[in-house]
């Protein structure tokens, strides 16, 4: 019984490796329609039944999503519902937000490094919308936390390193969530009293390395205390 269970388990892998290494294969765009079952079934050799439950498991993790009458859409959804998956692993595994600011540490200070080496003029502009929405008094508690994720995005983006700019992606829920614990009201909110992204865009913007990666530094510091100031420690 265990050996058909585990042979079962087996194709099911295949099957959504093979499915998911097709649709990646850069022939689809996001909202593109795919094959339907029964195409996908003929073109991988792998029963239908299967290929539905791989399918589902593609939807699941925000690859592609069913529409009635349509078919199956490319959504490309994949880094949110891991981004989402992995916080809400740490939350099993009682991790806090002070070891977040451990592992940002280890890499963003030397993403603002970077930025500062390769910055480009569309990559201050992306910079400097986020900031403005963040200096923006009339932004609202999402609008703050978002515009403070862009940001981060946007320096990451702007080190012209894709591994960076995915680990960002990745952790997107956990910083937003980490965001959230420092804002204390709808009217106080950390960017307009001290003006930690705005020392980090003006180092990034004179092109200076060492002063980039001080004030990314002075500002995951800043941080710190603001959490352990809020009674928010876990996820």
């Amino acid at each position: 019984m265990n050996s058909i269970a585990n042979s079962r388990e087996s194709l099911m892998a295949v099957a959504v490796r093979q499915l998911t290494e097709h649709i990646l294969s850069g022939k689809y765009h996001a909202g593109d329609f795919l094959p339907t079952e029964i195409e996908f079934s003929k073109m991988l050799q792998i029963g239908r039944s299967t290929i539905r439950e791989a399918i589902s498991i593609l939807e699941f993790q925000g690859l592609l999503k069913r529409r009635h009458g349509k078919g199956l859409e490319f959504m490309d959804n994949s880094m949110q519902g891991a981004s989402q998956m992995l916080e809400i692993c740490l939350g099993r595994e009682d991790s806090t937000y002070l070891e977040l600011l451990e592992v940002r540490r280890l890499y963003e200070v030397h993403a603002a490094s970077l930025a500062a080496k390769k910055a480009r003029k569309s990559d201050l502009q992306n910079m400097k919308l986020a900031l403005d929405k963040m200096l923006n008094e009339n932004s609202t508690r999402d609008d703050y936390r978002q515009a403070d994720y862009d940001f981060h995005l946007a320096v990451a983006k702007t080190s012209q390193n894709s591994i960076l700019v995915f680990i960002t992606k990745l952790f997107q829920s956990t910083l937003l969530s980490a965001i959230d614990t420092t804002i204390e009201d709808e009217k106080l909110k950390p960017e307009q009293t001290h003006s930690f992204h705005k020392a980090i865009y003006d180092a990034i913007a004179s092109g200076d390395p060492k002063r980039a990666e001080r004030a990314m530094l002075n500002h995951l510091k800043g941080t710190e205390k603001l959490l352990k100031s809020s009674n928010l420690t876990h996820f």
